[in-house]
């Protein structure tokens, strides 16, 4: 049963362009997000999957220079860079892990590695009805079912966002969700805004130092003692780029 993490990442965000590679502690933030997959027990490889555009090389640049590897696919059709990646990175399982959520907790990604296999299900994540920080959201799909939408019907948003054509049709698909036994949703671990970056740069300037391996709840007790961190970037919403697709799909 091979794993393999596709990490979903490009430099031409819409909110906070060049959000995956800020320097934080001196190093660009994807490498922290890399460094905690590597924690994971159940991952196989780990897989950047970025876009074609000339935009995405400096992407490129650092997995050469940290030895990750790396796939280029369309900038767009991100469900199509995906089964174009599982081609040159087979596997029989993908963990879908996008790139602006530095402060992944490997022990969630291996909880719901296991939810997923042990239950045979179709699809997991621990993101439906959220009860997780917003920036630990984990997906696992099964490789097979990930390249046979290909040849669904497909709207541009299906493209765009990978799981969705899934998500929308849980009465077709064995779904998994893992749950937290305490909602702790209301948190924001994951960076759209320049608040968000403010926020991971102020919780991994005080922990990573004298424990790089902190878990989510280290990073929710350091809120709880900074509630002015906290509340900085609580007024935007989850999904809010989801939400921009559709609203951009209804208008054309």
């Amino acid at each position: 049963m091979k794993v393999n993490a596709f990490v979903q990442a490009r430099m031409s965000s819409r909110r906070l362009p060049g959000k995956v590679l800020k320097p934080i502690l001196n190093r660009p933030m994807l490498s922290f997000l890399i460094e905690r997959l590597r924690k994971c027990e159940l991952i196989n490889n780990i897989i950047v999957v970025t876009s074609d555009e000339p935009s995405d090389q400096d992407i490129v640049n650092f997995c050469h220079q940290q030895n990750i590897a790396i796939f280029r696919g369309s900038l767009n059709n991100v469900l199509n860079r995906f089964t174009s990646a599982l081609t040159n990175y087979p596997c029989d399982h993908i963990v879908r892990i996008t790139a602006d959520c530095p402060l992944i907790d490997p022990e969630v990604i291996d909880q719901v590695i296991q939810l997923h296999i042990n239950g045979n299900y179709d699809y997991t994540n621990n993101c439906d009805t959220p009860s997780f920080p917003h920036g630990l959201d984990t997906e696992v799909i099964r490789a097979d079912l990930l390249k046979s939408l290909e040849h669904h019907e497909l709207k541009p948003s299906d493209r765009e966002h990978v799981t969705l054509y899934v998500r929308n049709r849980r009465e077709q698909f064995k779904l998994g969700i893992l749950k937290n036994s305490s909602d702790l949703s209301d948190y924001r671990l994951t960076v759209d805004e320049i608040e968000d970056l403010t926020v991971i740069t102020t919780i991994l300037e005080s922990l990573y130092i004298s424990k790089p391996d902190f878990s989510y709840l280290d990073v929710v007790q350091f809120l709880e003692e900074n509630k002015e961190l906290k509340f900085l970037n609580a007024k935007y919403k989850r999904n809010e780029g989801l939400m921009f697709s559709l609203e951009q799909e209804k208008q054309s």
